[in-house]
């Protein structure tokens, strides 16, 4: 009974996963055909421009969008391993999460990014990776840790993105916020339950 109910769990948080993480994969790509079609007109629209108080909405909108189909291939593998990764531990923590990184990754951008518009979830990737490396340091369960030097493994080359001026064209203080964002979400989303219990909820 205790094997099949936890199979059922299992599925149901599978199915939830692939709906959240997919579903914003799904917009990515939709936007991405419209922009082709408009002649990338929805970047100059929706991207962020920095320090201009009209443009703080588009903190919002601006992950969402990507420069060319490279840029989104590039960032749509990153994205669906960490944010799987990210929606494992529970799906609130994962809205928490995304939340928290979307919107540091876009202020910090917004405050200090150079001129020009700035787009791409590549931010939202960097505060994955930071939330679940540090979560390994702050809850100290062994599952945490493991998957932390897991993720530093296969992703730890990202921190070189966050060094300034790294490439003309990468907005590194997107990737700064983001990581700080993701750092910071490990504090505010740590397990309530018990550390036994952080992987099952």
């Amino acid at each position: 009974m205790a094997q099949g109910q936890a199979m059922e769990k299992f599925k149901e948080k599978a199915a939830s996963t692939t709906v959240t993480v997919g579903g914003f994969t799904v917009v990515m790509y939709v936007l991405e055909v419209i922009n082709t079609l408009v002649s990338n007109r929805l970047n100059l629209e929706f991207g962020i421009r920095p320090r201009t108080f009209s443009s703080l909405l588009d903190i919002l909108t601006a992950p969402l969008l990507h420069g060319s189909w490279a840029h989104l291939i590039a960032n749509t593998g990153p994205f669906i391993v960490l944010g799987i990764l990210v929606f494992l531990v529970s799906g609130r923590v994962f809205i928490g999460v995304l939340a928290t990184v979307w919107v540091a990754s876009g202020l910090v951008v917004w405050l200090i990014g150079a001129n020009g518009v700035t787009i791409g979830m590549s931010g939202v990737i960097f505060g994955f990776f930071g939330y679940l490396v540090t979560r390994g340091i702050v809850t100290k369960h062994v599952l945490d840790i493991v998957l932390a030097v897991v993720v530093m493994i296969g992703y730890g080359s990202l921190l070189w993105g966050v060094l300034p001026n790294v490439a003309s064209n990468i907005s590194w203080q997107g990737h700064l916020g983001g990581l700080i964002g993701g750092v910071l979400s490990a504090f505010l989303f740590r397990a309530r339950r018990q550390v036994a219990q952080s992987w099952v909820r």
